[in-house]
């Protein structure tokens, strides 16, 4: 048998993996399949041809690269599992899983065609802001303001966009 996380040798009955240290005793361990491996962010289970923990987002594997799957298992095998194993890029420092998802797309035509009646501002979630854009509509400085909004959301990086407005992109999504 060899060791789940690392592919070492196991001698039988063994309870601790010589070659990496790890604990072979787990209840959520595979049995002894070599395509899983344990995740180093979060210590769950997961399938070994992913690059990234579906749960936590960290790194699975070092830099000598992914471990491949060695079986020849057929689809028909993982019906009824959880077949969430879409890979989605973690999310950059500052930026909570629990902010509401929203389209930087959305907000940005907002910002341009509604700017001047705070529209895009109601849709990140930021109504006394928006407000404040409705009082001085009459003046023309929202629309200026709006449209200045709008030219910024298209030039800022999706990261500086979700920690600026609080909100999550659709593809950072985690659920």
């Amino acid at each position: 048998m060899n060791c789940p996380y690392c592919g070492s040798e196991l001698p039988d009955g063994t309870k601790t993996c010589p070659g990496c240290g790890a604990d072979l005793t787990h209840e959520d361990l595979p049995d002894g399949t070599p395509e899983t491996v344990r995740c180093p962010g979060c210590g769950k289970t997961v399938d070994a041809s992913l690059l990234f923990c579906p749960n936590c987002g960290a790194a699975l594997h070092s830099d000598e690269g992914p471990k491949m799957r060695t079986d020849t298992r057929t689809e028909s095998m993982f019906e009824g599992a959880n077949q969430d194993t879409q890979w989605r890029p973690p999310l950059p420092p500052g930026v909570s899983p629990a902010w509401r998802v929203r389209s930087k797309t959305a907000a940005t035509l907002l910002a341009f065609f509604l700017g001047g009646f705070g529209a895009h501002e109601f849709y990140l979630g930021h109504p006394k802001k928006a407000i404040l854009y409705i009082l001085f509509a009459f003046s023309g400085f929202p629309m200026i303001i709006g449209i200045l909004k709008g030219a910024q959301y298209v030039l800022e990086s999706d990261e500086d966009f979700m920690r600026d407005n609080q909100v999550l992109l659709e593809r950072y999504r985690q659920s």
